[in-house]
């Protein structure tokens, strides 16, 4: 009997079962979406990591450095300067090899291009200072062959040791090249700054550096 009720039909082509099969699509194209989101989180991570390795056996994890003005890092917590790298010649060289003169350490490479402008405050500080100072370049990361021809084009006053392996870059937290430390008499660690810096602010922080007078 009909009791003028009817029911209500479907629109064409569209059932419960499409309905249920279009929901499941849905989820799983949400799935798909957020699976390839957290991939692609994680690989940014992963290149993040690798980009700056501040992981080496010398250099023990260490307190967040204190920065001063100029990009300088009070380097109060830093290891001694107490390292050998091998010469072009097949030598070793390094600090220890020249205790009781202050030194700086000029971290560089062939194709840093700022580093020809620390190259020439560096030659600006020698002509100033002379014997009371010791320069020592810090090729990082590169073969002989390269450094050695680079040498040749862009000859300097000093000694240069090679890192091949970047030890110095993670010993000392370098962001950059080309980055220079300033050594004590002692051998300490006492200025490490990245960027070009001036002969001056070396000059002083050398000076700074040396023993002071005891006063009677």
């Amino acid at each position: 009997m009909n009791l003028g009720r009817s029911t209500p039909s479907l629109p064409a082509g569209e059932t419960a079962t499409g309905r249920r099969a279009a929901a499941r699509r849905s989820v799983l194209l949400w799935l798909a979406a957020s699976v390839g989101l957290a991939l692609a989180l994680g690989a940014l991570s992963t290149l993040a990591a690798r980009t700056l390795d501040l992981t080496s056996p010398l250099a023990p994890p260490l307190p967040e450095p204190t920065r001063q003005g100029g990009g300088a890092v009070a380097a109060d917590s830093w290891p001694p300067a107490d390292f050998r790298l091998p010469t072009l010649d097949g030598e070793s060289l390094g600090p220890p090899d020249f205790v009781g003169k202050p030194m700086v350490l000029d971290l560089w490479a062939s194709w840093c291009v700022p580093c020809r402008a620390q190259a020439a405050e560096l030659a600006r500080l020698q002509s100033e200072l002379g014997d009371e100072v010791q320069i020592l370049g810090v090729n990082i990361g590169e073969s002989e062959d390269i450094v050695r021809g680079d040498l040749e084009r862009h000859p300097v006053a000093w000694p240069t040791v090679l890192d091949r392996d970047q030890t110095l870059m993670r010993r000392y937290r370098a962001s950059g090249l080309p980055t220079v430390l300033v050594v004590d008499v002692t051998g300490r660690v006492r200025f490490v700054r990245t960027g070009v810096t001036d002969a001056a602010i070396l000059r002083d922080e050398i000076r700074q550096s040396r023993p002071q007078p005891i006063s009677r």
